[in-house]
């Protein structure tokens, strides 16, 4: 039994890990033990693409395309529960914690370092600032529109916009964002191991992807592989 304290799961094999273990930072978040390497992915994910008959690059890149489609599914549900919980402290996080490209919108008082994407609750002044900007934006935008828009209440135009829009409540694209957070080493170690949905992402009819994603998906597969022989890294536990 375990003295250490309980960190997590390694990215790799999925194992609990432990203060009092030999571990490795991919960055300031990510951890996988010293002995598990990322070439172990690579090699399953190409197994996994031959036998679905499919290039490697083209496997990933399917899995990245369906990934980006749910987070940007969960911003739209982010951008609502920021203008539903006005809360002076806390954070908004996406999570990613199965095999199967499932992301989760929750909310927690603290922030928690297995999130793929984390956002600080606005306080109840800075909402009401925010809803007054956008609501001023989208009535210039809707002003052209047929009358029906006119019979809407103010906070339903918001919501509908958040929820439906491109952009996110921040005025950020929600695209832009989720490219953003594909493009993470943290994603490139929990998008590899995601053979849930394989066959039926091999199902579907593949529309072309954005070219941002090819190179997401190359970049992964390109990446060095680990030099067991490379002891004195600073991120080294």
């Amino acid at each position: 039994m375990h003295d250490g304290k309980r960190l997590s799961a390694c990215l790799v094999c999925g194992h609990p890990l432990f203060a009092n273990e030999r571990l490795v930072f991919e960055d300031s978040r990510v951890l996988r033990h010293k002995n598990c390497s990322k070439d172990a992915l690579l090699l399953a994910l190409h197994k996994r693409a031959e036998a679905l008959g499919l290039a490697p690059i083209d496997l990933l890149t399917r899995r990245l395309a369906e990934l980006q489609h749910r987070i940007i599914q969960a911003l739209a549900d982010v951008s609502l529960e920021q203008f539903h919980t006005a809360e002076p402290e806390g954070h908004l996080l996406l999570l990613l914690p199965d095999s199967d490209l499932q992301v989760r919108v929750v909310f927690s008082p603290c922030f928690q370092p297995e999130a793929i994407y984390h956002e600080a609750l606005m306080t109840p002044g800075e909402l009401q600032q925010q809803k007054a900007r956008l609501l001023t934006r989208i009535t210039k935008t809707t002003a052209s529109a047929p009358s029906a828009n006119q019979h809407q209440s103010a906070e339903h135009l918001v919501a509908s916009e958040l929820k439906n829009g491109e952009d996110h409540w921040n005025g950020r694209k929600k695209e832009e964002i989720a490219w953003e957070i594909l493009a993470t080493e943290r994603l490139a170690l929990k998008v590899l191991p995601s053979a849930g949905m394989d066959p039926e992402l091999v199902s579907r009819p593949f529309a072309a992807c954005p070219p941002k994603l090819k190179e997401i998906a190359q970049r992964i597969l390109s990446a060095p592989a680990d030099d067991p022989s490379d002891a004195s890294q600073p991120g080294e536990r």
